[in-house]
């Protein structure tokens, strides 16, 4: 499983031991004792942190309400700021490593696609550290507020959780890494043979069998980008197409496609590539039509014979050497609202092993040229 799957599994267990925890502190009368607390503090500054549980409070009913329907925002308003309120005396080493857990929830929050595996790994370790510290603290210090046998259950069942994800996490560590250097490996055989196209191919077949396999997947995508990065050209178009249908990076697909159409590997199927790039320009909302615009002139600059229709509806690519119509794109008019469904009934993307009509947005068109590294 990928490392940022893992995340939200450790995000969900955090949470779980939270709403067991609280569980054990709560007052009897908890339910009347927070409707009031959060009534009052809607209309204080902080009104934001309370109203989505007085809005599910409402929904549910008071009666059908548990702590189990809290996240982690209310449980660290409970803990923190009403715990005279709601819940049985705690101690104060309690708050210090929830605190610490939160503080987790707010880096969970704050991460982004940018951060490598590697990165991601020590972070899970961080965290599940963090929540085993916690639950050590409840049971060791919260002894006059859970009786000895919630606690000592409290800790066997997030212990043995928590062990068993970091197994599975270093396990899976192990292999990313094994497989990180394999791909690593394979590219500079690639880069460094006399027949790069060769061994291209050999290779990435071997790696798109894989996609049978379990985790075959993430091994051939990995390969794909590495290969990419590295300016491997044949690995362009199927960069293109993990960015498209996996990452939704379009700006990332638009560099690898661009890579491709001035490489002129292929010029018949690149000036496909790029009619596709103007088709999703000219149909994703108005800000961007200029861009279509803009690629379609580039084309033409570069001495492709693209026409517009009389009535300025459509553009038409147009063979060059028997006049034969090679790609049809609708121009969207400006009565027209932006359609939600991007590219015209004419455009059938076809990127890398994966075709179909897209819904994407693009950045904004590359106009300096590049060459064959990022």
């Amino acid at each position: 499983m990928d490392i940022r799957n893992r995340m939200a599994t450790i995000k969900k267990l955090r949470t779980n031991a939270c709403q067991d925890f609280l569980s054990l502190v709560l007052v009897h009368n908890w339910k009347d004792v927070l409707e009031t607390v959060i009534e009052n503090e809607t209309k204080k500054q902080f009104a934001n942190t309370y109203i989505p549980t007085r809005r599910i409070m409402r929904e549910k009913g008071k009666d059908e309400y548990s702590v189990y329907d809290m996240d982690i925002t209310i449980i660290n308003a409970i803990i923190v700021h009403h715990n005279k309120e709601l819940l049985n005396s705690i101690q104060q080493d309690t708050i210090n490593a929830f605190l610490k857990i939160k503080d987790d929830k707010n880096d969970m929050s704050h991460a982004n696609d940018n951060e490598d595996d590697s990165e991601l790994y020590s972070q899970s370790f961080i965290f599940l550290r963090n929540i085993k510290e916690f639950i050590r603290t409840v049971d060791e210090k919260e002894i006059n507020s859970i009786d000895n046998t919630n606690r000592q259950a409290f800790l066997q069942k997030y212990s043995k959780e928590i062990k068993e994800l970091e197994k599975t996490i270093d396990k899976e560590r192990f292999e990313t890494n094994l497989t990180y250097y394999k791909i690593k490996k394979d590219i500079k055989t690639i880069l460094e043979s006399d027949n790069q196209q060769m061994v291209w191919n050999l290779l990435f077949e071997s790696y798109s069998k894989g996609l049978l396999l379990e985790g075959g997947e993430k091994e051939y995508y990995a390969f794909i980008v590495e290969a990419a990065k590295a300016g491997i050209i044949q690995a362009y178009e199927y960069a293109a197409d993990y960015y498209i249908q996996i990452e939704k990076d379009y700006d990332m697909a638009e560099k690898y496609l661009y890579y491709l159409y001035e490489n002129k590997v292929n010029e018949r199927y690149n000036v496909q590539l790029m009619m596709t790039l103007a088709d999703i320009y000219l149909h994703n909302l108005s800000k961007h039509k200029g861009d279509g615009h803009a690629v379609i002139n580039s084309l033409i600059d570069d001495g492709y014979n693209i026409q517009k229709t009389p009535k300025g509806t459509q553009y038409i690519l147009v063979s060059k050497v028997d006049g034969r119509t090679c790609h049809i794109i609708d121009i969207p008019q400006e009565k027209e609202s932006p359609k939600e469904t991007i590219g015209s009934k004419h455009t059938k993307i076809s990127v890398g092993n994966v075709s179909g009509t897209k819904k994407m947005r693009l950045g904004r068109v590359h106009k300096k040229k590049t060459n064959n590294q990022e």
